[in-house]
């Protein structure tokens, strides 16, 4: 992720939480707004239709009261005109019809159900159908019992349900009003489009009272889903413990009201569907949302131009060390502050000109370098050129010889050759003081006078002291010296030597042990001049040999910090045993090189001379 895209997300995640927080809350506070101002609304529209259908059932109790005491008056002054006081006083339209019995069970008188009227038709109410046998049925009980009142309705009535009846005090008449429900819904208020229909239901259940009017006389259980016979004797409970309350049904979600209507064992109900509530609230919050991400769309574009803005000098500074990651040193960047970004800025391009200065010099030192290595490849070949190739050193019924070295660099200070003169065989291996090319280029010098001595003397002292002369000619002192081992083998086994300050050889074979001899006959070469060498002498039998080694075999150090020294060397000799001259000496060279397990120190030569050759002359 790039740096301007980090800072765009660290300046829009806490406006984008801000955002989701405030819709959220807002949505929340809405909700519970709109739910509490809907349900005050809907506690007053429960109470209003309990008002209205409470005025209607005491205009009932009015109009019963008041047909008891019309026939009770004009019965007994003038019972031929008690029909026409009775259609005097006249009834509204949701009144289905009134009926009247006496104690007999009958009317009290049978002209007034034989006079036609508009208004109170007597005579239907009592003949041979459901109601009329309902109202009948109710007049008779009142007339036993004395008690007047509503009396349940019956479900699935197909004509007015709700009877009221009255009886009066001497229990001699009853009367029966049977309401038409069906208008007298349409007569009472109605609510408004966001609740359910209302009821009006009397103990039972029974829907006496509704909008629409198909729902009257059914159970309330048959009327709306969100009353369902499981949940209806808990309601019915608490309709009947409060007269006036509320509660949630929480599948499907709705909220349900009632009022008692007064007088009567009615109550009036309204269920409001929440989901319907709330559908404008969503409809709220959803426009909120889209013109909050509108704006918050707005909000992130700015904060993506301020992001690019601020992060410009950034970018740049990446885009430089790219750059410069690719060679191009020469590459700066703008400073137009001196904030930090300035400071930043004045620091890389003050970095890229020393480091092109870097890369410079660096570039000119590996040129250097690698003139030097060509150079010292060049030594090192012109060095090894002045070595004995292996088929060139001696092999001969006197004897033969095999030796190697191992620089420590390109250009070693060790030098070993061998040759034949006459019968007799010369051999030498010497190291200068020092390593790497310039003790290259004095054992060059040594080697060249060294070929040109030999050619004049036969005795090896003698010969040390013609090439210390040679060395420090026109030169009292070198910085370097030179330690050599010159020896000569002849047929009978003799070995005359001179030591320059050389490490002692090493003889062994031929069923002895191997052990140092042939100490140092003089001091190193070309460190004073005037100085003589002695020649000694010592005997190889057939099948012995002579190790000569330079400084760099008993130097070379363990891991421990411990040089390997003479002795460790003799040890060595009689570990590898016999074997092949040329195998022997390039073991171990190995095992010194196995040794140094941080690299090899220092020039490393060993030369193997053995006798091959008794003196006289049968060879082995």
């Amino acid at each position: 992720m790039s740096i301007r895209a980090k800072f765009a997300l660290i300046m829009a995640l806490p406006l984008v939480l801000v955002y989701v927080a405030l819709n959220v809350m807002q949505f929340m506070e809405l909700g519970r707004t709109t739910l509490n101002e809907e349900r005050g609304h809907a506690s007053t529209m429960v109470q209003m239709q309990s008002e209205e259908v409470s005025a209607y059932a005491r205009l009932v109790h009015l109009r019963a009261s008041g047909v008891l005491a019309t026939v009770e008056a004009v019965d007994a002054i003038l019972p031929h005109r008690l029909k026409v006081f009775l259609s005097a006083a006249g009834d509204p339209p949701w009144v289905a019809g009134i009926a009247l019995i006496d104690a007999r069970g009958k009317p009290p008188h049978e002209e007034v159900l034989t006079a036609p009227t508009p208004q109170v038709d007597l005579k239907p109410c009592l003949e041979d159908d459901a109601v009329g046998r309902r109202m009948r049925r109710t007049m008779e009980e009142a007339l036993k019992t004395g008690l007047s009142g509503w009396k349940s309705a019956e479900p699935n009535a197909t004509r007015a349900t709700p009877i009221f009846v009255r009886v009066n005090a001497a229990r001699t008449i009853a009367v029966a009003i049977a309401l038409d429900a069906a208008v007298l819904t349409e007569h009472v208020v109605t609510t408004d489009d966001r609740a359910d229909p209302w009821l009006a239901v009397d103990s039972n259940g029974t829907v006496i009272l509704g909008n629409p009017p198909s729902v009257i006389g059914k159970h309330v259980s048959q009327v709306n889903p969100v009353l369902p016979a499981d949940e209806t004797a808990r309601i019915r409970e608490q309709m009947i413990a409060k007269k006036n309350g509320s509660l949630e049904i929480e599948d499907p979600r709705y909220w349900l009201g009632w009022s008692a209507v007064n007088s009567t064992p009615w109550r009036v109900l309204l269920p409001i569907d929440m989901r319907a509530i709330m559908e404008p609230v969503w409809a709220a919050v959803w426009r909120d949302a889209i013109i909050a991400m509108v704006g918050l769309g707005v909000n992130l574009a700015i904060v993506a131009l301020l992001a690019g803005f601020f992060t410009r000098p950034i970018r740049r500074l990446s885009e430089a060390f790219k750059e410069v990651r690719a060679g191009a040193f020469d590459v700066r960047v703008p400073v137009k502050s001196k904030d930090e970004m300035g400071q930043l800025g004045s620091g890389f391009n003050a970095m890229t000109v020393q480091l092109g200065d870097l890369v410079r010099s660096h570039a000119k030192a590996e040129a250097a370098k690698a003139v030097l290595e060509r150079e010292k490849s060049i030594a090192s070949e012109m060095q090894e050129s002045l070595l004995p190739s292996p088929d060139a050193l001696p092999d001969s019924p006197t004897g033969r010889v095999q030796a190697l070295m191992r620089p420590a660099l390109a250009v070693g200070g060790d030098f070993y050759d061998a040759w034949m003169k006459g019968d007799s065989i010369w051999f030498t291996v010497a190291d200068v003081s020092g390593k790497g090319v310039a003790a290259g280029l004095f054992m060059a010098v040594a080697t060249t006078i060294l070929r040109g001595v030999r050619r004049h003397v036969d005795d090896p002292a003698e010969a040390l002291t013609w090439l210390n002369d040679r060395l420090l000619e026109g030169e009292e002192e070198r910085p370097v010296f030179l330690t050599m081992f010159l020896g000569r083998l002849d047929p009978d086994g003799t070995i005359a030597y001179a030591s320059a300050g050389h490490l002692p050889a090493i003889r062994f074979g031929n069923g002895q042990k191997a052990h140092p001899l042939a100490d140092a006959t003089g001091p190193p070469l070309a460190m004073a001049r005037n100085v003589e060498w002695t020649t000694g002498t010592l005997q190889l039998k057939a099948g012995q040999h002579l190790l000569i080694y330079s400084d760099g075999a008993v130097e070379a150090r363990r891991s421990d910090g411990s040089m390997v020294d003479i002795d460790g060397l003799v040890q060595l000799v009689e570990e590898i045993g016999e074997r092949s001259d040329e195998e022997r000496v390039e073991r171990l060279i190995e095992s010194l090189q196995a040794i140094e397990t941080h690299g090899q120190s220092d020039d490393i030569t060993v030369m193997s001379v053995t006798r091959t050759a008794r003196h006289d002359g049968a060879t082995i």
